[in-house]
């Protein structure tokens, strides 16, 4: 069953449950749960230009907030391909002309980086 989270169902602070759409067949469904893990897409769609797929509207963020889960830098969505303001249209990433990281570093360099990062005070 492939569903679609709508809301969050809480009790003292707790959520013990979802209502959910099943997007094969347009049923309405509720999830009762001892334990609740929440995965959820991007919220993409919210920009004008974006290659995101229609169902990426941040409904999950909003069903945590709702819920009152703290969420952590929101601000970093990732953007990719990069568009244009105003033209409508996507570009490449090789349009910026140089890489972000250089070739050679490794995952496990810039994984150590962030979790240093993470560990700074002020850092997230």
């Amino acid at each position: 069953m492939v569903c679609a989270g709508s809301g969050e169902k809480t009790r003292d602070g707790a959520v013990v449950g979802c209502t959910a759409l099943c997007i094969e067949t347009g049923e309405v469904v509720y999830f009762k749960a001892r334990a609740t893990v929440l995965a959820t897409g991007g919220a993409g769609r919210i920009y004008q230009s974006t290659t995101n797929a229609h169902i990426n509207t941040g409904d999950g963020v909003g069903m945590a907030l709702r819920a009152g889960v703290p969420v952590q830098d929101m601000e970093m969505w990732q953007f990719h391909p990069t568009g244009i303001a105003g033209a409508g249209v996507l570009v490449t990433e090789g349009c910026r002309g140089r890489r972000r990281l250089p070739a050679e570093q490794t995952r496990r360099a810039l994984y150590g980086a962030l979790c240093a990062e993470r560990q700074r005070p002020g850092g997230s």
